[in-house]
């Protein structure tokens, strides 16, 4: 920013989306999110489309690392279209980058509301096209866990942070989710999850209950042990 402020004369026209970008990022850098927006658009407006996608990308990557960073990206009141939009879309990657199977409908939601939006195009389809890449949720994951026994206080604890998280996610996008006991039998408790089709297992937590699953290991499921 300080290097365009000692440059004195305005870039020339050709230049103008290049030193948009600059100064937008810029400004998004020092934490001045809206204003780092406001610049672009309002040095790049009546600019050669062409011209300006490949700044309008740079813009889009600084302001989403810097949501992904905890920036603040909430909308002003009174703000405009375009930069509400921009912050939306901001608040969108950044649950998204927890959870990849939510930016379908949520992206669908955002294209909706901001059909003219200059995001809606190439930036939106290429955020699809990453999250298509993205791994698919399995199906029915199981969480194994001393739901009785010595451990109670330890599994019931973990089962509720669990299930919070889980009833954060999307219903749509959600897997179905299983819980079994392991205080009696964590062996048994794991052949029991396999054979009802989970291709996850979370879980057991106590050593003993790890090793007793490692032995019985089934290939169908990928096991996330908690010990």
């Amino acid at each position: 920013l300080e290097q365009l402020r000692a440059a004195g004369d305005p870039p020339a026209a050709t230049l103008e989306p290049a030193a948009s970008s600059l100064r937008a990022r810029a400004l998004i850098a020092q934490g001045r999110t809206v204003d780092g927006l406001r610049a672009f658009e309002a040095g790049t407006r009546g600019q050669v489309p062409a011209a300006v996608e490949p700044h309008r990308r740079a813009l889009w990557e600084a302001l989403r690392s810097a949501a992904l960073r905890g920036a603040d990206v909430s909308t002003p009141r009174g703000a405009d279209a375009v930069t509400a939009g921009w912050l939306e879309l901001a608040r969108v990657a950044t649950v998204t980058a927890r959870n990849p199977a939510a930016l379908r409908p949520q992206a669908a939601a955002w294209r909706n509301r901001y059909a003219a939006h200059p995001a809606n195009g190439t930036i939106l389809d290429d955020m699809l096209a990453e999250a298509a890449r993205t791994p698919a949720m399995p199906a029915r994951i199981a969480l194994l866990l001393p739901l009785t026994g010595r451990m109670e206080p330890a599994g019931t604890a973990l089962r509720d942070g669990f299930m919070a998280a889980y009833y954060r996610q999307e219903p749509a996008a959600r897997p179905e989710l299983r819980v079994y006991d392991t205080g009696a039998d964590a062996a048994e408790a794991y052949r029991r999850a396999v054979a009802d089709g989970a291709a996850v297992v979370v879980g057991p937590l106590a050593k003993e209950d790890v090793q007793a699953v490692a032995r019985v290991a089934d290939p169908r499921a990928a096991t996330l042990a908690l010990n």
